[in-house]
């Protein structure tokens, strides 16, 4: 393996020929990478407002015994709603995830050809680090940080905030997210007992907390996968020239 590329010719395929190894594109993951990330944050959105909206309307149809036609259409659309987004959001999460883990695999390898003694993490070993306990708190983020300054010139990049909002908003939220426990199912269930609906829509506001900060953190990581796209698309011949 080289230190860094040869600046060879550029194949067929987009791909940039090295003396020992050839750089692997990154454009198509990047698009599905964006997709599927603004998928999720419009998701999230949708969530947080059908989670708002239900903490507007149960209080309204308990308080009353003979809620009008707008309130029981409300109550319909809480129904439909929260069962739609939620499907929604688990199903971009895990897309999301998926995406992820294939972009910085393809961003970890393209960076260990440039600076191999520099990134430590593996393409397949950074994904594995978020699935265990106690590393999976700050190996994710030295693998980032490994990999922003393998791809910019000199193995070097400048310090960038979008780092730390993502990993920092990210832990936020899987801490806050441990909160979850507070709320068992037999005290949000507002169908069995009209006593539970505080509960309920604590549990609402709790949960549209949680999608904004996980929401931000999305956001930022996409901001940063976005330049780490533009750093590997930078032909090799100039940054080293």
């Amino acid at each position: 393996m080289v230190d860094e590329f040869s600046g060879g010719p550029e194949t067929a395929s987009g791909t940039v020929e090295t003396d020992a190894k050839v750089a692997r594109p990154i454009a198509a993951r990047w698009t599905w990478f964006r997709i599927l990330f603004v998928a999720f944050l419009i998701t999230s959105g949708a969530m947080i407002a059908s989670n708002l909206h239900a903490a507007v309307v149960v209080p309204a149809l308990f308080a009353t015994d003979a809620p009008d036609a707008f309130l029981l259409t409300q109550a319909h659309i809480v129904d439909y709603g929260q069962v739609g987004t939620s499907i929604a959001f688990l199903v971009s999460y895990f897309g999301c995830a998926i995406a992820y883990a294939c972009f910085m695999a393809r961003s970890i390898y393209n960076a260990r050809l440039r600076y191999p003694d520099q990134v430590k993490m593996s393409p397949h070993g950074y994904w594995l680090w978020h699935i265990v306990p106690i590393a999976s708190l700050y190996k994710p983020v030295n693998g980032m940080v490994e990999v922003w300054h393998a791809l910019h010139p000199g193995g070097e990049g400048p310090t960038t905030p979008l780092i730390p909002l993502w990993w920092g908003f990210w832990v936020v939220g899987s801490l806050v997210g441990l909160g979850d426990r507070l709320f068992p199912a037999s005290q949000i269930d507002f169908m069995l007992s009209p006593g539970s609906v505080d509960a309920y829509v604590s549990y609402q506001l709790y949960g549209s907390a949680l999608a904004v900060i996980v929401g931000l953190s999305a956001f930022f990581l996409l901001r940063l996968a976005g330049q780490l796209k533009e750093l590997q698309l930078v032909q090799p011949a100039e940054i080293f020239a």
